[in-house]
């Protein structure tokens, strides 16, 4: 075998101008991956190790290829649900901070209401100071709002606690005997008796 009958080269036949082709089946796969053609020799000789036939093994790595392609699909989507998960957990910690703030705030406003209705009552907050230290801001609010009739109940209390009666605006004198009729009162403002 010369050279060119193991490059694949054509040969010129000795009886006239035929020429023919020969290929050598010892080319090295080397050279057949890099002229673009697929060198089935290592599959033949896997397949002959396992006992499969080429077919089978090429079927049997295209399923792990397919499982292999679904566990990067779970990865990425169990990933996106931990990211997504952290975003859940921050909102729900800033709506918990939010909500305590608000709280807070409206158990603030609730004790200034207070203390303007002892202020309406007489009682200065001076007075009331160590009373209004033990109270607990947040049992005068309802639904996280402002109970105004909580309020009102623990004026009323700090006002009898204090010693303070309530002015009622409906006792005491008011002047003089007032006119009987029309008549009495355009006298009087005449200066006639």
């Amino acid at each position: 075998m010369s050279e060119n009958e193991s490059a694949g080269a054509p040969e010129t036949g000795a009886e006239g101008g035929e020429t023919t082709t020969t290929t050598s089946t010892e080319a090295p796969a080397q050279q057949r991956e890099s002229e673009g053609g697929f060198d089935a020799t290592p599959w033949q000789e896997l397949a002959e190790e396992t006992g499969l036939s080429p077919t089978q093994i090429r079927k049997r790595l295209e399923h792990a290829r397919t499982w292999e392609q679904r566990a990067k699909d779970n990865k990425s989507a169990a990933d996106e649900k931990q990211t997504l998960q952290q975003q859940v957990d921050e909102l729900r910690d800033q709506m918990t901070q939010r909500d305590l703030a608000d709280v807070e705030r409206n158990g603030k406003l609730a004790m200034t209401q207070v203390e303007s209705q002892l202020a309406e009552r007489g009682i200065k907050p001076e007075d009331a100071k160590d009373l209004l230290s033990q109270i607990d801001p947040t049992r005068l609010l309802a639904d996280g709002d402002v109970d105004t009739k909580a309020v009102k109940k623990l004026a009323e209390s700090l006002t009898k606690v204090a010693g303070r009666a309530t002015p009622d605006l409906d006792q005491g004198q008011r002047g003089g005997d007032g006119p009987t009729d029309m008549n009495n009162w355009i006298r009087r403002k005449s200066g006639r008796p």
